[in-house]
């Protein structure tokens, strides 16, 4: 069991919620995914505990997850900076497929994503614990290529109702068998990533070498960000407009950093919103 300072350091890394990656694939592969196939399957031997810890909070693991089972909140996105790394169930993530992290339901359980902004909808297979930055707003953290078909992926969060979707009694294929955790190389399997814990951890080397910024919005008109941006200079953190091509308009991301650490993130969120501006962690 890692020790208590390399443990939370390793979770910081899934404290990014969103990750802009360029991935290798082509954007319109990855929005053409196909949802992933409930099935019938047993409990993951991994990230199942019945309670767990993530920076500070106490979570609890649901027994079952019920047909009927909602919920409504932020969804939020983790990409190509761990792609290939231990999710909570054991297995690698692979930001290509249909799959998710939740804080409390079952690992594995089957997810209708729905997007309350467009109405796009997405089946995505939950096997990762997380988010655990913003855990009142954001209730789930979607791959890349589900973040892709529910069209998130450039503002970095929507607003989205999950509903528990009834599995078949198709038999666990082999290549979905869950591989072993090396808990001496991925740290520990009840405490996740890009958002906080019980979920799969990466190393303390890609912890330490990833910046930490704060976006504070995206918006299609550059005139909007400029304005933003003026009213954030006064807190003394470098600020950037980014623009990004999102199928026929231009975002333009304001956002603030590199920054030290989670302490001064948290610091420099509460100044924005003493400003009126909402804002998020992002890594670059």
């Amino acid at each position: 069991m890692p020790s208590a300072p390399r443990l939370l350091a390793a979770l910081a890394v899934l404290l990014t919620g969103c990750v802009s990656d360029a991935p290798e694939r082509p954007a319109e592969e990855a929005t053409e995914a196909p949802d992933a196939a409930p099935r019938d399957a047993p409990r993951s031997r991994h990230g199942n505990p019945e309670s767990y810890e993530a920076l500070g909070r106490t979570y609890h693991v649901m027994d079952s997850a019920e047909d009927d089972f909602t919920q409504e909140g932020l969804a939020s996105w983790y990409g190509e900076k761990f792609h290939g790394r231990r999710t909570s169930s054991g297995t690698p993530y692979d930001m290509h497929a249909m799959t998710a992290a939740h804080r409390e339901l079952p690992l594995p359980t089957w997810v209708e994503v729905t997007n309350l902004d467009n109405g796009r909808q997405a089946v995505v297979k939950v096997n990762d614990r997380g988010p655990f930055v913003d855990p009142e707003e954001r209730i789930i953290d979607l791959s890349y290529a589900a973040a892709s078909r529910l069209g998130i992926t450039e503002r970095g969060t929507a607003p989205v109702r999950l509903r528990v979707v009834e599995t078949s009694t198709a038999a666990e294929t082999a290549e979905e068998q869950e591989a072993p955790v090396d808990r001496e190389a991925d740290t520990a399997s009840s405490s996740p990533t890009p958002s906080g814990t019980a979920t799969a951890l990466s190393s303390l080397e890609a912890v330490e070498s990833l910046p930490l910024y704060l976006q504070a919005g995206a918006y299609s008109r550059r005139d909007n960000a400029e304005q933003v941006r003026s009213q954030v200079r006064e807190l003394g953190a470098t600020v950037s407009i980014e623009p990004v091509e999102r199928e026929a308009e231009t975002l333009h991301r304001v956002r603030l950093g590199p920054l030290e650490d989670l302490a001064e993130a948290d610091q420099l969120r509460e100044r924005l919103r003493e400003l009126g501006i909402e804002s998020f962690i992002v890594a670059p």
